[in-house]
């Protein structure tokens, strides 16, 4: 067996594919902390020129698989990027019906994570919630899987004149946008975002708002088990 360890980006799962693709046992690694005693290690350097040619060949192919790729890859999943070495072999040699060889574990895994990665997406496209703060809007979140590069393209077509920060609060990592440009991915100190303050007006919002909830809310009519259903308690965090 080769392993390929990279450093877990899409780019750089891409990367060590390129590298590998020739050999069949392959695994990919993409958690450094990992020690092997049997196998071959060979560390990848990302390469641009590299995971692009992979992503432009699968392109050519069948833009779903790309796209599933690339949610693959965004996933936490510790073996995505073994999944996706088979992955894109499977839809080289298959066509584009080789994503959904089931058959095919790699194949199969990739689906799975594709669709959990787009699920967790989703739910935080409609539960992020952004507060204002002195001049622009800072939303926390703390998902799963690794949805930055997601929301910051989402938030940006939705908010393009709009100053706004998404902070992924687990990985201290920050999508920041500036009003009228493109958005970029940066490390962040979760402690110094947790210290920052609303400006009075969002202070305010909140307090009326939360009067206005207990004045209309019924006792005998609460329902935890059906507000759980409707918003599951991990995405109340900073909500």
């Amino acid at each position: 067996m080769v392993i390929f360890r990279c450093d877990g980006t899409y780019e750089g799962i891409l990367t060590a594919v390129f590298s590998g693709y020739r050999s069949d046992d392959v695994m990919i690694e993409c958690d450094n902390d990992n020690m092997f005693v049997f196998g071959e290690c060979t560390e990848v350097v990302t390469d641009l020129s590299k995971s692009l040619r992979v992503a432009k060949g699968i392109r050519k192919i069948s833009y779903e698989a790309e796209y599933m790729m690339y949610l693959a890859a965004l996933n936490n999943n510790p073996d995505r990027g073994t999944d996706i070495f088979y992955f894109v072999k499977s839809v080289f040699q298959n066509g584009a019906r080789g994503i959904s060889d089931y058959h095919d574990v790699h194949v199969a895994n990739v689906n799975k994570m594709c669709r959990n990665t787009g699920r967790e997406y989703d739910h935080f496209r409609g539960f992020l919630r952004f507060e204002q703060y002195d001049n622009f809007l800072l939303g926390k979140i703390h998902p799963v899987n690794n949805l930055l590069t997601l929301l910051g393209s989402f938030f940006t077509d939705r908010l393009l004149q709009e100053n706004f920060v998404i902070a992924d609060m687990g990985r201290g990592k920050a999508a920041v946008h500036n009003k009228g440009g493109e958005y970029i991915i940066t490390d962040v100190d979760t402690g110094y975002i947790m210290s920052l303050q609303p400006d009075d007006k969002e202070k305010e919002l909140k307090r009326l708002y939360e009067m206005f909830r207990k004045s209309i809310s019924i006792k005998e009519r609460t329902n935890i088990n059906l507000q759980k259903q409707n918003m599951p308690l991990r995405f109340r965090e900073y909500m």
